[in-house]
C-alpha cells in the first residue's frame, strides 16, 4: 500500500481489520488491485462474497480442465507421431499405445462420472434454502449428466 502512497503501517492494517478505523474507497480499490481481488469483495456482505468466492472457483477448476484437456489432446497427438519414428515394431505391450489413442475425453469423463461420482444415492436430492431456482437448475444439471439417476454401468 505504501508503493501505492499510502502511509500505512502494520498498525493500519490492525486497525482496519479490528473494526477501529475505517477503510477509505480509494484505500479499497488500492488493496483490491494489490490483493489481485474484484473491488465487489471488499462491498459486498457475506452470503455475496461467498457467491463471488464459489463462482471463481468454478471459472478456475473450469480454466484447469480445458488445459487439461489440451494437455491430453497434445499426448495423444505426441503418441500417434512416436510409433512413425521407432525403430521396430513396438511390443505387445505397447501395440496399440495402451488403448490411449482410442480414447477419447468423453470416454475420460464418463469413467469418472462411473467412478468418482461418489454420492450416485444422493443424486437429485438437493433442495431447500430460499435459492430453490439455484437447486432446481444445478438438480437439472445432474439428471443431465446422469439421466437413469445414476451413473451409467460400464460395458
Amino acid at each position: 500500500m505504501r508503493a501505492r502512497g499510502f502511509r500505512w503501517s502494520q498498525a493500519t492494517v490492525w486497525s482496519i481489520e479490528k473494526g477501529e478505523r475505517p477503510l477509505r474507497l480509494s484505500e479499497a480499490q488500492a488493496a483490491a488491485e494489490v490483493l489481485n481481488q474484484p473491488f465487489f469483495n471488499f462491498t459486498a456482505d457475506e452470503g455475496e462474497a461467498k457467491i463471488e468466492a464459489w463462482m471463481r472457483e468454478c471459472s478456475q477448476a473450469a480454466q484447469e480442465i480445458d488445459a487439461a484437456i489440451d494437455r491430453f489432446e497434445q499426448a495423444r497427438f505426441n503418441l500417434a507421431l512416436t510409433e512413425e519414428f521407432l525403430p521396430e515394431r513396438p511390443t505387445n505391450r505397447h501395440y496399440n499405445a495402451g488403448g490411449w489413442l482410442s480414447t477419447t475425453v468423453e470416454d475420460i469423463v464418463r469413467q469418472h462420472r462411473q467412478r468418482d461420482r461418489g454420492d450416485e444415492e444422493n443424486i437429485g436430492q438437493v433442495s431447500g434454502g430460499s435459492n430453490g431456482a439455484w437447486i432446481e437448475q444445478y438438480n437439472a444439471t445432474i439428471a443431465k449428466e446422469y439421466p437413469n439417476g445414476k451413473p451409467e454401468a460400464e460395458d
